[in-house]
């Protein structure tokens, strides 16, 4: 259910960003904003949990089998230009290392490789986070066909 690359979220419902490994360490998907806000331009809230989550996702594809879980404890970013939301973009993201916490980038690019927007991302390991290990989400259910965003299953 998250906002950011909750699954079971309906289009139109979150930003649903999924980013996969594409060449070692870095995860990328595209997105297209004008999908999810109203705007030209995407508010500088929604650019940041754009960038939210990608970065966690880095340590669950990139460096799992930990058994660590975790949450964000502060994320930096650095807007450059403003992101167009008739447009799609690039989320980029990569695991950066750990030294007890965990630390992430991400990025927003045009499709031809213009940085938008570059966050630094701390993760603090906690038994009240989202698990950083990538057989745990293979192994989580699906969600419901169906389903709404809160749960309630839609009749037809």
């Amino acid at each position: 259910m998250c906002f950011c690359c909750g699954p079971a979220r309906q289009a139109g419902d979150g930003l649903r960003i999924f980013p996969g490994v594409v060449d070692g360490t870095l995860l990328a998907a595209p997105w297209r904003p004008a999908d999810h806000v109203g705007d030209a331009t995407v508010p500088t809230e929604i650019v940041w949990a754009a960038l939210d989550c990608p970065g966690i996702r880095a340590h669950i594809f990139v460096r799992t089998g930990t058994g660590d879980k975790g949450v964000t404890g502060s994320m930096a970013v650095l807007q450059v230009r403003r992101v167009p939301a008739n447009q799609t973009a690039l989320v980029l993201a990569w695991p950066i290392g750990r030294d007890g916490k965990i630390y992430a980038g991400a990025a927003l690019a045009t499709e031809c490789g213009d940085v938008m927007a570059i966050a630094r991302q701390t993760l603090i390991v906690t038994d009240d986070g989202v698990p950083l290990d990538l057989e745990v989400w293979r192994t989580a259910p699906a969600p419901a066909i169906g389903s709404t965003p809160r749960g309630k299953v839609v009749k037809s």
